[in-house]
């Protein structure tokens, strides 16, 4: 699950813990909490639903951009700050931009 997230930086910042611990999880030393595992299943599903609409580097920036979906924000500050719901919340978010991208 880790594989699909490209950043153990990003990951560390979303569940609030250092780098060295998601890179021991990544190893298999140790395993999240429950609450953090099920985080991370919710950002694992987000890669490949933006991979469906975006090219590669187009779903970077969308993750990394102001979004009028989200109010302005951008989806990774939502990840950031409002956890599971956050993920949701960005998934919506894609729902919308697939309606744009594909006339629905």
């Amino acid at each position: 699950m880790l594989a699909l997230i490209h950043s153990l930086v990003v990951v560390a910042d979303l569940l609030d813990v250092p780098v060295e611990q998601v890179a021991m999880w990544r190893d298999g030393a140790g395993s999240p909490s429950p609450e953090q595992e099920s985080r991370l299943n919710d950002l694992a599903r987000l890669p490949s639903r933006a991979a469906r609409i975006f090219e590669r580097m187009g779903a970077r920036n969308w993750t990394f951009n102001p979004n009028a979906f989200l109010g302005g924000l951008r989806p990774i500050d939502v990840l950031r700050t409002r956890g599971i719901e956050g993920a949701e919340v960005v998934l919506a978010a894609f729902g919308a931009a697939e309606q744009l991208a594909y006339g629905g």
